[in-house]
């Protein structure tokens, strides 16, 4: 025997599927729109993420207030600030290039049509590393590789004997850059972490790395969890903590026997050995700001600082044989 529907129930099926596509159909265009939405501000590298629409209604002011308030504690937003003020320092060496990575006003504007430095009021902001679109939709630059995208600001760049390295990060993770030193990029670095894997744990905005002691303090995660989950806590904080201060002590040492080289070596300089002794200390000198500005001591890379340092003490001891 046949199953026969009444009217009614037809009526209600009918009803019914009319609401689902209803309620499905702009979800899903806007799923089709969402993943082709556009850059028309056409800044910046090519942007290969999904975009993310902002919830409704549409962005003005403090739609993500916790975001904001995690920026305003960053570095990235006192960065114009703290150029500025290194540039009012006696024996500075600020130029105009430095306001490429200091100021998005600066950094965003074309080559021929740089603003006036005295002019500039914005540092780092949300566009230099996001675009944005007039409905609200937002997407990382480079959101492919966002090391590269860390890199274009974050590297020392023009290294030379003599000169400090500055902002060393992506050289020190990439194991590239230091005088004389091979090439040893990280293992992470090889096996596709990225910066933000570590400096935006929880997508945090002040990009501060939490290393594990910290997060014990704070009772947080820690930036390392990610490949160190399953280590002893409190273990791997003492362990972390012992490499910094293990390499800090011993740039610190570093620092001090430099000083009292060149200081000798300013005295000497008609003695035979005076030119070998200061290319020793010109390549000293850049590899250990290449460590000290890289300020991770060693999480970046910890073989590469291994090397670097072993090299500095070893060009130090020859350069003290040389004026002794």
């Amino acid at each position: 025997m046949k199953f026969k529907y009444s009217r009614g129930i037809q009526v209600v099926l009918i009803l019914f599927i009319v609401v689902l596509l209803v309620t499905l159909l702009p979800k899903f265009f806007l799923t089709i729109k969402t993943a082709v939405a556009p850059n028309p501000s056409g800044l910046g590298a090519e942007t290969h993420s999904t975009k993310v629409k902002l919830p409704d209604p549409e962005p003005e002011t403090d739609i993500f207030t916790p975001i904001r308030q995690q920026y305003d504690k960053s570095a990235h937003n006192q960065s114009l600030k703290v150029l500025n003020e290194q540039k009012q320092t006696p024996g500075n060496h600020v130029t105009d290039s430095c306001y490429q990575c200091h100021s998005y006003e600066y950094g965003i504007a074309l080559d021929n049509n740089k603003p006036p430095i005295q002019s500039l009021t914005t540092s780092i902001t949300c566009g230099t590393c996001h675009t944005f679109d007039a409905k609200g939709y937002i997407a990382l630059r480079n959101a492919s590789n966002p090391t590269e995208l860390c890199s274009t600001c974050h590297v020392a760049t023009d290294i030379k004997p003599g000169m400090a390295a500055h902002n060393s990060q992506s050289n020190m993770f990439k194991g590239t850059g230091a005088i004389g030193i091979p090439t040893m990029p990280d293992n992470r670095y090889t096996e596709g972490i990225s910066c933000a894997d570590c400096h935006m744990t929880n997508q945090n905005h002040t990009f501060v790395a939490i290393i594990p002691s910290q997060a014990i303090k704070d009772k947080v995660i820690t930036s390392c969890y990610l490949c160190h989950a399953t280590e002893d806590e409190q273990e791997f904080a003492n362990h972390v903590d012992q490499i910094q201060t293990d390499f800090k002590d011993q740039t610190k040492t570093f620092d001090d026997r430099l000083a009292n080289i060149r200081k000798k070596l300013d005295s000497s300089k008609s003695a035979p050995n005076y030119n070998q002794a200061k290319q020793l200390l010109d390549i000293v000198i850049t590899n250990l700001s290449f460590v000290e500005n890289d300020k991770s001591w060693g999480v970046h890379n910890l073989n590469y600082t291994k090397t670097i340092l072993e090299d500095i003490d070893n060009k130090l001891a020859l350069a003290e044989q040389l004026i002794n």
